[in-house]
């Protein structure tokens, strides 16, 4: 009987430390879970800051000097994508005023004279506010086909005309509207930023307010659907028309 009593008990007790072991195994490989989802959580948030930061690092580190876009086509669509940074990424004060500094860049002398850089920068901090209100960001754009750049001359000066489409997401919702873009060559030969302003479907090249004077933004109307083009609201140097 004690025999069998002790063996009894040695039973008990192995059957006790195979689950003590067995606690801590599924506790081990619990929390090694946790560590693993928490760790994989704030690289995939750190790998999209990165790319973030190097889409605005990589657009700021373009040389404009020495490697100024070649065209309108190149001009106009620099320009767009430094607008998706302003709407799809969160930028500091620094970053913020080098892109101003880099969109201004880009302006005809006539429109430099009536938007200074902190004009813009002020007419940049209210689009984000409004973007930001309005959860609206720019997922792709398209800027007309080198064959359809329209070129002309006024006042002695290299002119052309040139549209970009931006699709935007507006909350849930997706919105295209459509900018028509005026350039002037300068002296040293770089196609600059006269002005621009939205195109609405029913207007032609005709008949759209670009034909009586140089384009320049108008501020976007803030509504459930946004039914303007969204960019910066810059003024627009009062000349003559450029299509005439």
């Amino acid at each position: 009987m004690a025999q069998a009593a002790a063996k009894s008990e040695n039973r008990s007790g192995t059957g006790l430390v195979r689950v003590i072991i067995a606690g801590l195994l599924i506790a081990a490989i619990s929390i090694g879970y946790f560590y693993y989802l928490s760790n994989r959580q704030r690289s995939d948030e750190h790998r999209e800051e990165v790319a973030e930061a190097s889409v605005l690092a990589g657009l700021l580190s373009k040389n404009m000097e020495n490697d100024y876009p070649p065209s309108p086509k190149a001009v106009v669509t620099y320009f767009a994508e430094l607008e998706q940074c302003l709407y799809n990424e969160k930028l500091s004060p620094e970053e913020l005023s080098l892109l101003a500094e880099r969109m201004r860049y880009m302006f005809d002398d006539a429109l430099k004279e009536v938007n200074s850089q902190e004009q813009l920068e002020s007419q940049l901090r209210n689009e984000i506010a409004v973007k930001d209100s309005g959860n609206i960001s720019i997922f792709a754009f398209k800027v007309s086909a080198s064959v359809d750049v329209f070129y002309f001359k006024k006042d002695g000066y290299e002119c052309s005309r040139l549209y970009c489409t931006y699709m935007e997401r507006v909350g849930t919702q997706m919105v295209n509207s459509r900018s028509v873009y005026v350039l002037r060559k300068d002296q040293d030969g770089h196609w600059k930023i006269y002005g621009w302003q939205p195109v609405h479907d029913d207007e032609t090249p005709e008949t759209q307010s670009a034909g009586t004077q140089p384009p320049g933004v108008q501020p976007p109307v803030v509504q459930p659907v946004v039914v303007e083009p969204v960019v910066p609201p810059v003024s627009t140097p009062d000349a003559g028309d450029p299509n005439g």
